[in-house]
């Protein structure tokens, strides 16, 4: 899959290749009987492992607030950068350190030629208004429109982020460095998760539910959060280090089918179904299957310690 790379360390023209592969993937159809764009089949499944009704997991978060949080984030991040590759072999996603302390890589973050402004227009004055993911208006048919169906609740149609981003505000490398000190698995992830859904809130506005992929930078944030499993993983490999033999909810254990790579074990039901990909049904994921980043064929420019 290639190297991720700081968002900070890329070159401008890596940048509009990875940001014209995001459009790309936002603006085409797999085949004309699909309901959705590629990206937004993919903000579905995101929301819909939250959602699901019948099967072994049903009425279970199969992504969240469990021990399978960090493996099916892991296989997620996969699928969209299996996607931009097809478009560009050579872009892997970027991640967002968001715990450097360096004011100025935040700041590129949130450029108009890069991942777009803070909120300042439109509904409740939060909608983005300028770059690649843009608020589309009648006179400015911008690609990136939030699609109803993924967020019922939103009568605009631009991506939406606070008014107010206070780079002070993010977590410091030291608060990394205290997670990355824990030593059991169920102490670590939990503690990450929570540092994790603090940059959902800060962001805000389309992150801040559960179908925060609307807003592109929720993958940078997530591909920070898959580094400091990767680092902390350094020191504590193999399964042995995942969970205990106590954990119970069906997806979280090691050798569970996480959904959607069941094999249609589990379903979210009929609605989110018809905005959902096509999955094959023979291609099943465990967390015991993404627990090394070396056999899934990517790997980080730099580690947080």
């Amino acid at each position: 899959m290639g190297m991720r790379k700081s968002a900070g360390s890329l070159t401008a023209n890596e940048r509009q290749a990875f940001l014209d592969a995001l459009v790309t993937l936002k603006t085409t159809y797999r085949d004309p009987a699909h309901v959705l764009t590629i990206y937004d089949e993919l903000v579905a499944v995101h929301l819909a492992v939250t959602q699901l009704i019948t099967g072994p997991q049903a009425e279970i978060d199969g992504g969240h607030n469990g021990p399978a949080f960090l493996p099916w984030h892991r296989e997620y991040l996969l699928m969209l950068e299996r996607e931009l590759q097809k478009i560009d072999s050579s872009i892997s996603v970027p991640y967002w350190d968001w715990s450097s302390n360096d004011a100025n890589e935040a700041i590129l973050i949130f450029r108009d030629d890069f991942m777009g402004p803070r909120g300042s227009t439109g509904l409740r004055g939060m909608e983005v208004q300028a770059g690649s993911f843009r608020t589309p208006t009648d006179i400015d048919p911008a690609p990136w429109r939030i699609i109803k169906a993924l967020r019922p609740d939103y009568t605009g149609r631009g991506l939406l982020r606070n008014r107010d981003l206070v780079f002070n505000d993010l977590p410091y490398d030291t608060e990394v460095s205290q997670v990355l000190r824990l030593d059991a698995f169920h102490t670590f992830r939990p503690a990450l998760e929570t540092m994790h859904n603090g940059i959902h809130r800060w962001v805000g506005g389309s992150m801040a539910d559960m179908t925060s992929p609307n807003d592109p930078i929720f993958f940078l944030h997530h591909v920070n959060v898959d580094r400091i499993w990767a680092a902390w993983q350094q020191n504590h490999s193999g399964a042995a280090n995942y969970n205990s033999s106590s954990i119970t909810r069906n997806g979280h254990k090691i050798n569970d089918k996480m959904w959607p790579w069941d094999g249609g074990d589990s379903s979210p039901g009929k609605i989110l179904n018809a905005l959902l990909p096509t999955f094959d049904i023979a291609y099943a994921r465990t967390p015991n299957d993404v627990l090394d980043i070396d056999t899934l064929g990517y790997s980080y420019d730099v580690y947080p310690q």
